[in-house]
């Protein structure tokens, strides 16, 4: 069995199929825009999981964009990411009506001295396009005496 289709009806299935491709082609190009979109953390220093044997006197955040640090604190914690001490709350540096100045690609912030032990650093910023991001690394120091 043979099916011919008339030209006008051709036509219009070649206009159909054309457009499910444009259409499928934009839909792949904005989930891929919207997935670059969300600024994920790049690298830390100290970098997540570090042994060191100097306690470091600042944090320091490379993101793949611009971002603001809203919120950084460190916890000290056991092997099991159960807190045992008091959290400190990372001062950042805010302009005069409060709001965080702590914004770029790179990002360097002071820190108190800390003792030997296991620290989760927890942390909250907002990309250029609004996305908010919430993560953490750990890093132990170790007694270097």
């Amino acid at each position: 069995m043979t099916v011919t289709f008339t030209k006008s009806r051709q036509n219009h299935m070649d206009k159909s199929r054309s457009f499910l491709i444009f259409l499928l082609a934009g839909l792949q190009a904005l989930f891929t825009l919207t997935a670059n979109a969300h600024t994920g953390i790049a690298t830390t220093v100290p970098d997540h999981d570090a042994v060191i044997d100097q306690a470091p006197k600042i944090l320091r955040f490379v993101f793949p964009g611009e971002v603001t640090i809203t919120n950084a604190r460190i916890r000290p914690v056991n092997e099991k990411l159960k807190e045992i001490g008091e959290t400190i709350t990372v001062r950042l540096p805010r302009n005069r009506i409060g709001q965080s100045t702590a914004f770029g690609q790179e990002i360097e912030l002071d820190i108190p001295l800390l003792e030997p032990g296991i620290y989760q650093v927890v942390f909250q910023v907002v990309s250029i396009d609004g996305h908010q991001l919430a993560d953490d690394f750990t890093f132990t120091i170790t007694d270097a005496n």
